[in-house]
C-alpha cells in the first residue's frame, strides 16, 4: 500500500453531531459474511483554507478494511464494529474529483460538495468584542489606553538613558554591560509580531547624573504614579542637553545596579506627560535592579505594555501564575517562558483577521491550524475563536517548540478562553487545564491537547483529531 501524501489523512474515529451529515445518501446494505454493511460518503465537505473535511457514515460494519480513493490516491481505513463515523482531511484541490470508497465488495462513488465554512473574509476582524472602557484589557481598547498605546506595526525610535545617582554613581560603560539585554528584548518582539514590529534603540553614551540622591524618590517599596512620573521626568531633564528627542516615541530609563530599585515597571502617561526641550513625549519604561538577573523576555513584557498588552499574572499575592501558566510571557517571565498567545497578537495586529477562524451559535467546526510560531503565509489559520458572549470568547491554538516557544517541552493545542471585561491582573485570560506541572515548565504545562485529547470549557469542545505535519486538525463543538 502506498504512504499516505500530505494530500490525505486519516483522523480518529469521533462521534460527529447529525446536522454534519445532512444531504447524505446510504446505498442499500451489502452482504459481508452474513452481515449486513453500509458506507456512505458525505456529500458535503467543510472546507477552510487548503484542507476539506470528509465525513464517512459507516453503520452495522462487520470490520476489515476499506480503501478510500481521492485524486489517485488511497488509503486503508480499518473500520469498527457498529456505527460509527470516521472524519478525513483531504486536499481541498483533490475533491474537483469523484471520492471512491470501496468496502465488502463494493464501490461508493461521490462527487463532494465542497461547502465554506462560515468564516470571516479577512475583511474586517471577526472576533471583535463589545467595548468595554476596561483599563489594559484583551478586548477593545478604552478611551484611554487608545490615547496611551503605542503603534504596534512599522518602526519605533527609542530613546535608551542610564541612570545614576550623588550617592550611588554608577560603574563601567552601562552601554556595553546592557547592551544584550536591550537586543536580545528587541529581538523577542520582532519575533513575536513576525516581523512587523521593529525597535531602533538609540542608547544614550554613559551614566546620566539624576540630580537627587537614590532615596529621595522612594522608589525602595515600589513605585506610585506620581513617583514615577518626577524620577523620569527627572532622567529625560538630565539628558536633555546632550540628547535630541525630536522623532522618539518611547523612553527608556536603567537604573545603575548601585542603587536599588526592586522591579522594573512601564509608565502609560498620554503624549505630554513627560517632556523634553523638543517636545512632549509618550510611554517609557524604568528598568531596575530585576534588568540585572532577567534575560530580554523582562524588556519585552514591560515594552508590550505599552503596546496595550495586559499583566496575565493574578495580583493576588498567592498562586500568581494560576490564570496563563508560562504559555504568555506577560503572564511569566521566569520559568522557560513562552511567546503571546495568538489573541494577543490579533489585538495588535500581527495576525491577519482572517488567519482567525470565528465561530458563533451552536454549531460544529473543524480547523486545521498551523504552528503559531510560524510567521506561515498570511491564509494560514493560526486559531480558531468560539464567541460565548458580547464580551468573551475561548481561543484554540497549536503551540509547537520553535522560535520564542522553543523552550516548551511538547506541543499541541492550547485551549483558553477571554474576556475584555475583566482588566489587568485579574485573569482575562485563562488557560484551560489542570495544575500539575509534569511537563516541567510551570504551572499549568499539561494543558496542551494531543491527538485524541479533548477539552470542555462551558458548552465549548474541543477535540484534537489529527496532525498533519506540524499542523493539528481539531473539531470545535458549540
Amino acid at each position: 500500500m502506498p504512504r499516505l501524501g500530505a494530500a490525505l489523512l486519516l483522523s480518529l474515529l469521533l462521534a460527529l453531531p447529525a446536522s454534519m451529515v445532512g444531504g447524505a445518501s446510504a446505498g442499500p446494505p451489502v452482504s459481508a459474511k452474513g452481515k449486513k454493511v453500509s458506507v456512505t460518503i458525505v456529500r458535503q465537505a467543510q472546507c477552510h483554507g487548503n484542507r476539506c473535511f470528509v465525513v464517512l457514515d459507516v453503520r452495522r460494519s462487520p470490520g476489515g478494511r476499506a480503501v478510500l480513493k481521492v485524486a489517485g490516491t488511497r488509503t486503508a481505513l480499518t473500520l469498527a464494529e457498529g456505527s460509527t463515523r470516521r472524519v478525513v482531511s483531504v486536499a481541498k484541490k483533490s475533491l474537483r474529483k469523484k471520492v471512491k470508497l470501496r468496502h465488502a465488495g463494493r464501490t461508493t462513488k461521490r462527487r463532494v460538495v465542497r461547502k465554506p465554512q462560515p468564516v470571516n473574509s479577512g475583511r474586517r476582524p471577526c472576533a471583535a468584542l463589545s467595548a468595554r472602557d476596561v483599563y489594559l484589557s484583551v478586548g477593545p481598547t478604552s478611551t484611554s489606553d487608545g490615547r496611551v498605546n503605542l503603534s504596534s506595526r512599522g518602526t519605533l525610535d527609542v530613546a535608551s538613558i542610564y541612570v545614576d545617582f550623588p550617592d550611588a554613581p554608577g560603574d563601567g560603560d552601562p552601554v556595553e554591560s546592557h547592551q544584550a539585554f536591550v537586543d536580545d528584548g528587541a529581538s523577542y518582539l520582532a519575533t513575536s509580531s513576525y516581523g512587523r514590529l521593529d525597535l531602533q534603540v538609540r542608547p544614550v553614551p554613559g551614566w546620566v547624573r539624576m540630580p537627587a540622591p537614590s532615596a529621595s524618590y522612594g522608589l525602595e517599596d515600589g513605585i506610585s504614579y506620581a513617583e514615577h512620573l518626577a524620577y523620569l521626568q527627572d532622567a529625560i531633564d538630565a539628558a536633555d542637553p546632550d540628547v535630541d528627542f525630536r522623532g522618539v516615541d518611547a523612553v527608556l530609563v536603567t537604573t545603575t545596579g548601585n542603587a536599588y530599585l526592586p522591579g522594573s515597571a512601564a509608565f502609560r502617561g498620554a503624549p505630554g506627560t513627560l517632556s523634553s526641550d523638543e517636545g512632549r513625549l509618550g510611554p517609557a519604561v524604568t528598568f531596575g535592579s530585576d534588568a540585572l538577573e532577567i534575560d530580554g523576555v523582562l524588556f519585552a513584557h514591560e515594552f508590550s505594555h505599552t503596546l496595550g498588552l495586559p499583566d496575565l499574572y493574578a495580583f493576588a499575592p498567592s498562586d500568581i501564575h494560576r490564570y496563563v501558566g508560562t504559555w504568555d510571557f506577560m503572564g511569566d517571565i521566569y520559568a522557560k517562558p513562552s511567546d503571546l498567545f495568538a489573541w494577543q497578537r490579533i489585538k495588535l495586529g500581527w495576525l491577519a483577521s482572517n488567519q482567525l477562524l470565528c465561530t458563533s451559535g451552536a454549531t460544529t467546526t473543524f480547523a486545521e491550524l498551523a504552528p503559531l510560531s510560524s510567521p506561515g503565509r498570511k491564509k494560514s489559520r493560526k486559531a480558531v475563536f468560539v464567541r460565548t458572549s458580547a464580551t468573551s470568547g475561548v481561543v484554540v491554538e497549536n503551540r509547537v517548540p520553535r522560535r520564542n516557544d522553543s523552550t516548551l517541552c511538547a506541543s499541541g493545542a492550547l485551549v483558553y478562553t477571554v474576556d475584555s471585561s475583566v482588566p489587568t491582573g485579574e485573569g482575562p485570560i485563562r488557560v484551560a487545564g489542570a495544575s500539575t506541572a509534569d511537563c516541567g515548565s510551570g504551572e499549568l504545562s499539561d494543558a496542551l491537547l494531543d491527538v485524541g485529547d479533548s477539552v470542555s470549557v462551558g458548552d465549548v469542545t474541543v477535540d484534537v483529531l489529527g496532525r498533519e505535519g506540524a499542523s493539528l486538525e481539531i473539531r470545535v463543538k458549540h
